[in-house]
């Protein structure tokens, strides 16, 4: 039978082709069309679309890294008229044109994160500005969707979006498969222990942090290695010189999910992360995260129960190290929620459920 259709208008994704957020619809239009029964995912080809997303796209990004104190182009999606798509709902990622004539939208998007915004050299008026615009996306959709339970909250406390139109839609992860408790158990029971540090902005994540942490004295006496893969690309920086510490420049996605399931800890312990979808393939491998202590990486750790929680301070990091190191049955146990948390979030069946539902949802507001 003929399923519906949800048309992405969402910034091309050639623009940060790596960006996890563009990856994140793509995965999603080809695993919906492989697995659903009533809906499939198409992307927008309209060429003043893409043009004028694309461009503003640039804008927002050169001039948050070269901390402008004006914009250099106006960020805003509202000045864009377009004859009303064939499809039947939109599936409108980071904004959408208000003066189109649209079928009901649903908007995804994140709360605006104040520290991130102003260090990456947005000004207070931008940001205001950012904000403003978001409030009228949100009242203006006719559903609204976010990536965790704490940005739904936020959503509806902050930008007035209905909870009974909200719904929260983690990231699509359909190359990543659960792995079996029973390896979970044999792994954690083994030595020496495996530390792994994945990310690309290595300071930005907490490198510098982890690496003293791992040379401290509170881990000199522990039996474990550390493995980094990472491509630096925002600024090499001094490494000890520590033969437990292994240095891989760059790694395939199957690279990185085969040194996941070796690992016994992933420790990222970013100063600024707005999710980190590593930690869901780290959770995916049975492999315990040590993360922020902040949102949204506590609600994806529930709480501690799932993993690590720190501050990026040396002490902090090495104290977690230390602790879920000394202690296989406690590492196992987290191990073993996480994977279980994997498994009814962010396995693909799961996910393909909850589009659904929200696109479904979206399709009956206007009915």
């Amino acid at each position: 039978m003929d399923r519906f259709v949800a048309l992405d208008i969402s910034p091309r994704h050639f623009v940060r082709p790596k960006n996890s957020d563009w990856r994140h619809v793509r995965l999603l239009r080809d695993n919906l069309g492989a697995l659903s029964q009533a809906w499939t995912l198409e992307m927008s080809v309209d060429p003043g679309f893409l043009a004028r997303t694309n461009f503003n796209y640039l804008s927002k990004a050169v001039r948050g890294r070269m901390a402008r104190p004006q914009a250099i182009f106006e960020y805003n999606f509202v000045k864009f008229g377009a004859s009303r798509p064939r499809a039947d709902i939109i599936f409108s990622y980071g904004g959408f044109p208000l003066d189109a004539n649209l079928p009901p939208i649903l908007y995804q998007d994140s709360p605006t994160d104040w520290d991130a915004q102003l260090k990456y050299g947005f000004t207070v008026k931008q940001i205001e500005d950012e904000i403003v615009l978001k409030k009228e996306l949100v009242q203006r959709a006719d559903h609204c969707a976010v990536t965790t339970p704490h940005a739904r909250k936020l959503l509806v406390d902050e930008y007035g979006a209905d909870p009974q139109r909200t719904h929260v839609l983690p990231y699509f992860t359909p190359y990543l498969d659960g792995v079996e408790a029973a390896d979970v158990t044999r792994k954690h029971a083994s030595g020496p222990v495996e530390i792994l540090f994945v990310g690309r902005e290595a300071r930005r994540k907490g490198l510098d942090v982890l690496l003293q942490a791992f040379v401290s004295d509170k881990m000199r006496s522990v039996d474990a290695r550390l493995t980094i893969v990472s491509t630096f690309v925002d600024g090499q920086m001094e490494l000890p010189t520590d033969e437990r510490i292994t240095v891989i420049p760059g790694a395939t996605v199957d690279e990185v999910q085969r040194l996941m399931r070796r690992a016994h800890i992933f420790a990222m312990p970013s100063r600024i992360e707005t999710f980190g979808i590593v930690y869901v393939e780290a959770m995916a491998a049975g492999t315990v995260c040590v993360a922020p202590n902040r949102e949204p990486q506590i609600g994806l750790m529930g709480g501690g129960e799932r993993g690590g929680l720190v501050e990026c301070e040396v002490d902090d990091v090495a104290d977690a190290l230390a602790k879920l190191c000394a202690d296989d049955t406690l590492r196992c146990d987290m191990a073993l929620r996480s994977l279980a948390y994997f498994d009814e979030v962010y396995s693909t069946p799961a996910l393909v459920r909850q589009f659904e539902k929200a696109f479904s949802a979206t399709l009956a507001s206007r009915r």
